[in-house]
């Protein structure tokens, strides 16, 4: 009997001091910086809250011209560039850079280019350096773009300025044929309209 209660004693010291020696094991871990393993709900919940500061440029945003920058791939492989700047162009392809990454972007015959709610423009129109938002699909194969939509983000200045250049080629147009119907009758042109040069002729190859 007492060589019974003599085991007993032992078995429970022994398992007293194995619990205590955990306990100051894990203290010690904790002083030297180490950081406790986290349970995959905790770290789900910190995913949310970092997921509420993942913000995405939408339609609205894009059409007034004040999308951040961004670029986004879906799961069905639909792209979004939002404030990128444009590096080359030739062709009728393109490069641009945003977020430190350099995209090349294919345009077609069904591309639409606009400058946001204010006008339509054209592929010849763009400059390096311009700032513009890509829609369209991902390559999987080679990682280009294939563009739907590309809306340039032009200062007021410049479209004003291109929008002057593009009335004046009118004007100028619409004078030389004018010009040119009063000549074939041999009369002048009207009081105040200045005469304009012809155009020079295209040499021949």
């Amino acid at each position: 009997m007492k060589r019974l209660f003599l085991f007993v004693f032992i078995a429970v010291l022994a398992f007293g001091s194995a619990i205590a020696f955990a306990d100051n094991d894990n203290a010690r871990g904790q002083g030297s910086g180490q950081k406790a393993p986290f349970k995959p709900q905790e770290v789900f919940e910190q995913l949310k809250a970092w997921e509420k500061g993942f913000k995405l440029p939408d339609i609205s945003e894009i059409g007034e011209g004040r999308a951040q920058k961004s670029f986004v791939i879906s799961a069905s492989g639909n792209v979004k560039i939002t404030d990128a700047e444009v590096l080359s162009v030739s062709g009728t392809t393109f490069a641009v850079k945003v977020w430190g990454l350099n995209i090349p972007v294919r345009t077609s015959s069904s591309t639409s280019f606009v400058v946001g709610k204010l006008r339509d423009w054209s592929f010849s129109e763009m400059k390096i350096g311009d700032k513009v938002d890509v829609m369209g699909d991902i390559n999987e194969v080679n990682g280009s773009v294939e563009a739907r939509v590309i809306n340039a983000k032009i200062s007021a200045p410049r479209i004003g300025n291109e929008e002057v250049s593009r009335l004046r080629s009118v004007v100028e147009g619409l004078i030389r044929q004018l010009q040119e119907a009063l000549r074939k009758v041999g009369k002048p042109l009207p009081p105040g309209i200045s005469p304009v040069p012809s155009a020079s002729p295209t040499p021949s190859v």
